[in-house]
């Protein structure tokens, strides 16, 4: 049971987490997506516990949030070699 419930918290924080790779789905999305795995990559009684403490999962994704606001992404410039001619 504590590798069920770790897989539920595990992706749910991978999911809601800004990655170097990913923007942080919201709460909503990160929601569907597991209740939508229910029964098959995640143990349904853990999900159903999951919506039950819903709020109090938000709030403490609040609390400990580390999450700084995405700064503004200058364009990529790149050079290119200068052509054989």
């Amino acid at each position: 049971m504590p590798g069920r419930i770790v897989a539920v918290a595990d992706v749910y924080d991978a999911l809601t987490s800004r990655r170097c790779y990913k923007e942080a789905f919201t709460h909503e999305t990160a929601r569907s997506i597991i209740v939508g795995d229910a029964g098959s990559h995640f143990d349904p009684d853990v999900v159903a516990a999951f919506m039950r403490a819903e709020d109090e999962i938000i709030a403490i994704r609040a609390r400990y949030s580390d999450e700084e606001p995405t700064p503004a992404k200058a364009p990529v410039v790149r050079e290119l070699a200068p052509s054989a001619s």
